[in-house]
């Protein structure tokens, strides 16, 4: 199951640049690029996620990172309810 799961995921940076060159219009050049903070954060996310659940616990990580996220979208929910009526 681990090693489905891992190749599952393996592909998507490819499948990505194929979707921004193919159906976008990118270059392969910019396509690279945006794929660029992906690489950082496969690279350095692992120490930094390992170091937080081994310091914090699980649990306490789970759940403040999930606060944060649903904080943030309803942020830019919010933000864009703005924009909309002031443009209206």
């Amino acid at each position: 199951r681990n090693i489905a799961s891992r190749l599952g995921t393996g592909y998507v940076p490819y499948v990505i640049t194929l979707i921004l060159q193919g159906s976008f219009g990118y270059s392969a050049t910019i396509a690279r690029c945006i794929l660029a903070p992906i690489a950082i954060q496969l690279t350095y996310g692992e120490i930094y996620r390992n170091s937080g659940l081994l310091w914090f616990g699980y649990c306490k990580t789970l759940v403040s990172s999930g606060a944060v996220i649903i904080g943030r979208l309803i942020r830019s929910v919010h933000s864009s309810h703005l924009l909309l009526c002031h443009c209206v």
